[in-house]
C-alpha cells in the first residue's frame, strides 16, 4: 500500500532533475555557440581593431554611409570579420539578407492608403480637393522609387567606408576640376609647343640658306646695334640704388624706340645683386642696392634684322673680387674674338674663350656657350659653343658673351657681336667696355 506514493516521490524527483539538467544543458549550448559565432563592429571605422560586437544574425541600423535611410534594417547573411581583427576603409565587414526592407513596405502602404483615401473622398464628396490627394500619391510614388533604388543598392555586399564629410566630397570635385583644367591648359601648351617648333624649323632651315650675309644686311644690323647703344649711353646716368629691374628695363625699350627701334629683338634681361648670377634672369621688382651689379642683355630690330648684347655694371661702388671678375670675363671675350674668323668650327672660337675662365679657377662657372650666329632671328646658326661643329662661313654675324656667374652672388657678362671674315672677325658693337662702369661712384 506505501509503494505507490514512493513511486510517484521518484518519478516527481527524476522530472526536476531532468528539467534542471535540460535547462543547464541549454544554457551552455546557446553560450558555447553564441561565443563560436563570429562578431562583427557595429559602428564606422577608417582603420584599427572593430569593438562594440554583434554576433550571429540579428540587424544593423544602415546610415548615410550606405545611402539608405537611419531608419532601414537589414538583416545579416554572413559576418566578414572576427573580434581583434584588423580592418581598414574598404573592408567588407558583413553581408545583409535581400529581403525587402521595412522602408519598402512602409512605402507601399502608405502607397495603398492613399490611393484607397482618394477613391473614397472622390466617391463620398463631389466637391472634395483632390489635387492635393493626388499630389500627395505622386509624392509617394517618388518616394516608392527611390526606396526601391535603395533597396537595390542594399542587397550589394556592404562596404565599410570612412566617415566622409561633404567638405571632402566638395575637395576632391575641386580637384577633378583643376585636374580637368589643368589638362586642358597641358593641351594649349603642346599646341603653342608644336607651333613654336615649327617655327623653329622654319628658322633653321631660312637660316641655312642664309650663311652668306650680305653687306646691306650686315649694314642693317649696324642700325640696329647703334640704336641700343644709343639707348644704354641715355640709360646708364638714369641708374641709381632704389631704381627697379623693371624701370630700367623701361627705360632701354623706351630710348629703343625714340631711336627707331622696330620692335625689341628679345625680351630684355636687366638684373641686379644676386639675381646677375642667373645666366637669363627675367626682370622683376628687385630694387639696386649700393654695391651691386647690374647686368643689362638687350637688342631690337631693325629693317627685320637683330642687334644683341650685354653689359655689366656697378652701382656705387665694386669689391675687388667684383673688379677681378670683369676682367677675366673681359679677357675671355678679347681671346674669343682674336680666333674668331670664318672657316673654322665654332667650337674652336668658344674653346679659346673657355680656355682663360677655366685658367683663372672660374671655368664651372661658366656654363653656356660663347656665342650663336643671329641676323633675321636672334639666334640662328651655325654657334660657337663647345658642340659647334660646323665650319663658320664667311660674313656671319656671331655674338661674343662670355660669362661667370658665382650662385647665390654675383655674375658678370659681356656680349658685343661680331662680323666672321676670312682672317678674322670685325666687331660692330661701340659700347665702351674696357675698364669696369661703376655709376655714381668710383
Amino acid at each position: 500500500m506505501e509503494s505507490k506514493p514512493k513511486n510517484r516521490e521518484w518519478v516527481k524527483n527524476a522530472a526536476i532533475v531532468f528539467l534542471v539538467i535540460l535547462l543547464i544543458l541549454t544554457f551552455f549550448s546557446n553560450t558555447i555557440m553564441n561565443i563560436a559565432l563570429p562578431e562583427v563592429a557595429t559602428q564606422m571605422v577608417n582603420s584599427g581593431t572593430i569593438t562594440a560586437k554583434v554576433r550571429g544574425s540579428g540587424t544593423v541600423v544602415a546610415n548615410g554611409f550606405y545611402e539608405v535611410k537611419a531608419k532601414q534594417t537589414r538583416e545579416i547573411r554572413s559576418v566578414m570579420v572576427r573580434a581583434g581583427q584588423q580592418v581598414n576603409a574598404g573592408d567588407v565587414l558583413f553581408v545583409l539578407g535581400s529581403g525587402d526592407s521595412e522602408e519598402l513596405a512602409a512605402a507601399q502602404e502608405e502607397l495603398r492608403s492613399l490611393e484607397v483615401s482618394y477613391q473614397t473622398s472622390a466617391l463620398s464628396s463631389p466637391v472634395y480637393h483632390y489635387e492635393t490627394e493626388l499630389a500627395a500619391i505622386e509624392d509617394a510614388k517618388q518616394a516608392l522609387a527611390e526606396s526601391e533604388t535603395r533597396v537595390k543598392m542594399t542587397r550589394a555586399v556592404m562596404i565599410a567606408k570612412t566617415n566622409i564629410s561633404p567638405e571632402y566630397v566638395a575637395a576632391v570635385d575641386k580637384e577633378l576640376i583643376d585636374a580637368q583644367n589643368a589638362k586642358d591648359e597641358v593641351s594649349e601648351e603642346r599646341q603653342k609647343l608644336a607651333e613654336a617648333e615649327k617655327r623653329s624649323e622654319e628658322r633653321k632651315a631660312s637660316s641655312m640658306v642664309h650663311d652668306t650675309v650680305t653687306e646691306e644686311e650686315i649694314a642693317a644690323m649696324r642700325e640696329a646695334q647703334g640704336i641700343a647703344e644709343a639707348a644704354l649711353a641715355e640709360t646708364l646716368p638714369l641708374i641709381r640704388p632704389g631704381m627697379s629691374e623693371r624701370e630700367i628695363a623701361a627705360e632701354l625699350v623706351y630710348r629703343m624706340l625714340r631711336h627707331g627701334s622696330e620692335g625689341n629683338s628679345f625680351d630684355p634681361i636687366v638684373i641686379t645683386g644676386k639675381k646677375t648670377s642667373m645666366p637669363h634672369g627675367v626682370p622683376g621688382d628687385e630694387l639696386v642696392a649700393e654695391g651691386d651689379f647690374v647686368t643689362m642683355d638687350f637688342g631690337c630690330i631693325k629693317r627685320g634684322y637683330c642687334s644683341d648684347m650685354t653689359r655689366t655694371v656697378a652701382v656705387g661702388h665694386a669689391t675687388e673680387e667684383m673688379r677681378s671678375i670683369y676682367s677675366v670675363v673681359l679677357e675671355a671675350q678679347l681671346a674669343g674674338i682674336a680666333a674668331a674668323r670664318a672657316g673654322i668650327p665654332g667650337r674652336d672660337i668658344d674653346a679659346a674663350a673657355r680656355a682663360v675662365i677655366t685658367r683663372a679657377g672660374y671655368g664651372e662657372y661658366f656654363g653656356h656657350g660663347f656665342g650663336h650666329s643671329l641676323g633675321l632671328d636672334i639666334h640662328e646658326s651655325p654657334n660657337a659653343n663647345t658642340r659647334g661643329e660646323a665650319l663658320m662661313p664667311v660674313g656671319a654675324v656671331v655674338s661674343a658673351e662670355p660669362g661667370i656667374y658665382l650662385p647665390g652672388r654675383f655674375g658678370v657678362r659681356i656680349e658685343d657681336v661680331m662680323v666672321l671674315r676670312e682672317d678674322g672677325a670685325e666687331v660692330i658693337t661701340r659700347a665702351p667696355k674696357a675698364e669696369l662702369i661703376v655709376l655714381g661712384g668710383k
